[in-house]
């Protein structure tokens, strides 16, 4: 099921993204109409795996799309959506750098607190009683 987002008659610059929304959906519509017509004409030659395959692809073309397994996508490439990214990492690693000591008052630096974890360190036995490495914690 492919569920269409947006009004064309909302006007303002919504317009435009309506317009490529409508575009993209156009497009997602012919290609999954391509997808079922290659599956019926490879059941038809009984190439099942061929069948198959093609509608693995048609499972990946259509989605139930709503506002809790989708958002608007708000960069036109990759490389824009890493930049924010790492910009974004960036400014919460300097935001939440430090933390309050409870009892002093004092500011300290996270980073300070945190005992190193190693490779070498192990936990209790899991349940199939081999030692397994501890967890990294950085």
């Amino acid at each position: 099921m492919l569920v269409e987002g947006g009004n064309a008659e909302e006007g303002g610059e919504e317009d435009g993204a309506t317009r490529e929304q409508e575009t993209e959906i156009g497009a997602l519509r012919a290609k999954i109409d391509e997808l079922n017509s290659a599956i019926d004409t490879a059941c038809d030659e009984e190439d099942y795996d061929a069948a198959d395959a093609l509608e693995t692809e048609l499972k990946a073309v259509v989605a139930a799309l709503n506002e809790f397994n989708h958002s608007v996508q708000r960069f036109k490439n990759i490389s824009d959506y890493e930049a924010a990214r790492l910009n974004y990492l960036e400014d919460i690693v300097e935001r939440e750098a430090m933390v309050e000591d409870a009892i002093t008052g004092n500011m300290l630096r996270i980073k300070d607190q945190v005992p190193p974890a190693h490779r070498s360190n192990t936990r209790p036995h899991d349940r199939s009683g081999s030692l397994a490495p501890a967890p990294c914690l950085l």
